[in-house]
């Protein structure tokens, strides 16, 4: 669906919107709301019928906008009228795919700590969407008991499998740029960075250990997929945020001997520093 709505909304909108609108149709397929996303289908599929792009964006809208409000009511969590797409998508995707985000160890203190129910989704969004705390928590009316006892269940595995903490943690905001990839380019093209996290392995262990357990895994990998693997394993590691891109181009040079190949490796990774950058200026 992602992808056929991809190529409906390629020329419509602004690529912002169009970012928001398909992670809003990734959220909604997470929660398998099949009756929404059909009948986004058949508006698309209508779109011939329709007497403009406004019509048809205005109707893609509304079925989003409702879709969300259903999608809020499961998880007991009421905002208000004002909540605009933005807002709504991120209190939804915060409580609904952990398991397809790195788990800050600030989670744990957050859910902890003598926050309101309201407060405590306020906290977490941040630390997986664009969102700041002050630009949702007066969007956020009412949170259930139930939802925060459900969230506490589903990242206590997480929290576990790390075991106790000899560091302090790293910054949420590395944690961010981690969870900001992963949103833009898909965990499939994360899974070595996901095992390690998995496996106990915190962010911000060496990365010499980390590659060092990774490299044969590299070796059976697509060229196609080394650079986002590899991206991730450099971004989970203990190297600074100023010296990702330095130390990705030098490693590629280490796994690629033929120079023509690893020029090729290395215009793959754009899209990867472009998003770096961008992140980097938001948090400026």
């Amino acid at each position: 669906m992602k992808a056929y709505m991809q190529e409906v909304l390629e020329h419509l909108v602004t690529p912002e919107r169009k970012e928001l609108l398909l992670d809003v149709i990734s959220t909604l397929e997470v929660l398998n709301f099949e009756v929404a996303l059909d009948e986004l289908q058949q508006v698309c599929e209508m779109q011939s019928g329709l007497s403009d792009t406004t019509m048809l964006l205005s109707r893609i809208n509304d079925v989003l906008f409702y879709a969300h409000r259903e999608a809020l009511k499961v998880h007991r969590i009421k905002m208000d009228e004002r909540a605009e797409l933005q807002h709504t998508q991120a209190v939804l995707k915060t409580v609904s795919e952990f398991d397809s985000f790195i788990i800050p160890e600030q989670i744990d203190l957050v859910l902890s700590g003598s926050f309101s129910n309201e407060e405590m989704i306020g906290h977490l969004v941040p630390m997986f969407n664009r969102m700041k705390f002050d630009e949702i928590i007066d969007h956020i009316l009412e949170v259930d008991d139930v939802l925060i006892e459900r969230i506490k269940e589903v990242i206590a595995p997480s929290i576990a499998t790390r075991g106790a903490m000899e560091t302090p943690p790293v910054p949420v905001s590395r944690i961010r740029l981690i969870n900001r990839l992963v949103g833009k380019f898909g965990k499939p093209n994360f899974s070595m960075m996901f095992d390690l996290a998995d496996s106990g392995m915190r962010v911000g262990a060496s990365f010499e250990d980390m590659y060092a357990m990774a490299v044969e895994g590299l070796d059976r990998l697509e060229p196609s997929q080394i650079p986002t693997e590899l991206f991730g394993l450099v971004a989970f590691s203990d190297i600074p945020v100023d010296q990702i891109r330095t130390k990705l181009t030098e490693t590629i040079d280490d796994i690629e001997t033929d120079m023509t190949e690893a020029s090729k490796l290395k215009r793959m990774c754009e899209p990867l520093f472009v998003a770096l950058e961008e992140f980097n200026n938001e948090v400026a």
